[in-house]
């Protein structure tokens, strides 16, 4: 019975917090406490506690979530009096946590839309009366991902996932090499044509070199009757 009443005065307090540092201090304490429970083999009480710290940390989801993102007000003219600053960037550095870790804790509460929020409020009750029934700790991987599925559920399912590209036909990766080949030639300078060819002599294989340029360039005649006759084609579609 102790424990039960601990355990309600302790969610009690996480739902009044309205500060970060607030609820940021009873999820430090409660997982200290959750820690030492697992030394001591106190399954019951590290579950309650694994519970309200995590409870603590939506809560601050919740608070975060609800700041201004504000830039703060113009300095006071009197230098004697204290520059109030109200931004959410401020009160998450005062309390300790990062603006990352913030964004997570806003996502366990259910992110930025009603349905997901509301969603989500069902899920954590869900997924906490659970672990307290199986007596097994709560995670926040695991509330995570009952959070996640509520409002994906929520919020019209997952979007669709994107379908494999279909692979490009042999055909395809022929012209595409080919008229690579076509431009590469095409822009080479005449420098660049006789350093070439002079690689070529150095290689040994001028003599196979010349007998394949002499082949290719019998293609590439072809080629161009081919593309005249095409482009002459889409005169006449046009």
């Amino acid at each position: 019975m102790s424990a039960l009443v601990q355990y309600e005065e302790a969610r009690v307090a996480v739902s009044q917090c309205v500060r970060v540092d607030e609820a940021a201090v009873i999820r430090d304490k409660a997982a200290k406490l959750a820690a030492y429970a697992r030394m001591r083999d106190d399954v019951e009480m590290e579950v309650w506690l694994s519970e309200i710290k995590s409870r603590a940390c939506i809560r601050i989801g919740e608070i975060s979530r609800e700041l201004e993102k504000a830039n703060p007000g113009p300095a006071p003219k009197d230098s004697s009096q204290r520059w109030e600053v109200s931004s959410k960037a401020v009160a998450l550095a005062d309390a300790g946590i990062s603006t990352s870790t913030a964004h997570r804790y806003e996502q366990l509460a259910g992110g930025h839309e009603v349905n997901g929020i509301a969603a989500a409020a069902v899920a954590t009750d869900k997924y906490f009366a659970e672990a307290r029934a199986t007596k097994t700790p709560s995670t926040m991987q695991g509330l995570k991902a009952a959070v996640d599925r509520a409002v994906d559920d929520a919020m019209g399912g997952s979007p669709p996932k994107r379908s494999k590209p279909a692979e490009p036909s042999k055909l395809y990766r022929d012209w595409l090499e080919w008229a690579n080949a076509v431009m590469t030639i095409a822009n080479k300078t005449d420098v660049e044509l006789n350093e070439l060819a002079e690689q070529s002599r150095k290689s040994g294989l001028l003599s196979r070199d010349l007998e394949a340029s002499e082949h290719a360039a019998a293609r590439l005649r072809d080629w161009v009757s081919t593309l005249q006759s095409e482009f002459e084609k889409e005169g006449a579609d046009t």
